[in-house]
């Protein structure tokens, strides 16, 4: 042997305190990534459908026309802004109308600063308006 303590398994196999070691950094570093890909996923608004609102009511009123709906009639994005699916295709389509600017849309609210993930923007176009979206995409993307 080289030494090394070795831990028992169950099932008979056994590991270095070394492996152990490496296990352990790797479930920290698991925990890590998964946290970060957390945020990230908040950060871009991709967090839709949650909500840190208290309330378990059914019922959500749009907050561009006031309406009251069904939460299912309802998107929200992770900064909670609720707007029914009509407010939002509205907004999306209002969106496309300013070409390539459609990349930076954010949140109906006022003043929120919330961008639209493009799997929210595209979900509201049609097959023309997807083609043009992944366009302005692949535009931004070579502009940076």
């Amino acid at each position: 042997m080289d030494g090394t303590k070795t831990e028992h398994l169950s099932g008979g196999s056994t590991m270095s305190r070394r492996q152990s070691g490496l296990l352990s950094l790797i479930d920290r570093s698991s925990l890590h990534c998964n946290r970060f890909f957390f945020a990230r996923r908040l950060d871009a608004g991709l967090m839709e459908g949650t909500s840190t609102d208290a309330s378990t009511s059914d019922e959500v009123v749009c907050g561009v026309c006031a309406d009251t709906l069904k939460k299912s009639e309802t998107l929200a994005l992770s900064c909670n802004h609720t707007f029914c699916l009509d407010c939002w295709e509205g907004w999306i389509k209002s969106a496309m109308d300013k070409g390539p600017q459609v990349m930076n849309t954010t949140c109906p609210a006022f003043k929120c600063k919330r961008r639209v993930p493009q799997t929210i923007i595209s979900r509201f176009l049609d097959e023309k308006g997807r083609k043009a979206l992944h366009k302005y995409n692949a535009d931004t993307f070579v502009d940076v």
